[in-house]
Formats: structure tokens, C-alpha cells, sequence
């Protein structure tokens, strides 16, 4: 999803899936090849710096080392702190599209 955002633009929900796993793979494309860095990204020049990195892992699969041709996997929901700064983002552009 997107949400509008008076400070950093629009923030936007992405789905990635690293192929190398190299190191800084998904930071480093988002920010110098796409131009679109995440958010806290002090490396990749990520808007709203020292707010911590807003990157996770939702859901992980690997082979399972008993059972071939079986994969492993778990999944886990958003870091709150995600949700808390959509809402926020949300209230400061509605509040400057009033204001402005």
C-alpha cells in the first residue's frame, strides 16, 4: 500500500526478494538503482535518518536438511512500529493539506 506523507513524500509497501544474498543487496538496489531508499536507511541516504532501518524479513523458507525436496518455513507480521508510522504519516499530510 501507499501512504501519503507530508515529511518523506509517500511511503509505499514493497515486496522484495534478494537473489544473491550479498550483502546490502536489497538497501543498496532500492537506493541507488531505484532512487527509492527505505526509510532509516542512513547508508543508502534513506529519508528520516536515526529513526532505525524500516526493513524486515516477513517470511523465510529453507530446505529442510532431513527431508529433501521439503522446505522449512515461518512468517511473522509487521514490526508495530511500522503501522505507528503509517498513522502518523497519515495525520501530518492530512493535517498540512488542511493547513497549507
Amino acid at each position: 500500500g501507499q501512504t501519503p506523507c507530508a515529511v518523506d513524500g509517500v511511503l509505499t509497501d514493497v515486496a522484495l526478494k534478494p537473489v544473491t544474498g550479498r550483502r546490502h543487496q536489497l538497501r543498496r538496489h532500492c537506493g541507488e538503482t531505484l532512487g527509492a531508499p527505505i526509510l532509516g536507511d542512513d547508508l543508502y541516504g534513506g529519508p528520516r535518518k536515526g529513526i532505525g532501518l524500516f526493513l524486515y524479513c516477513r517470511r523465510l523458507a529453507l530446505a529442510h536438511p532431513l527431508a529433501p525436496g521439503r522446505l522449512v518455513s515461518c512468517e511473522i507480521d509487521e514490526p508495530r512500529r511500522f503501522g505507528r508510522h503509517r498513522v502518523k504519516a497519515q495525520k501530518g499530510w492530512d493535517w498540512a493539506r488542511d493547513h497549507g
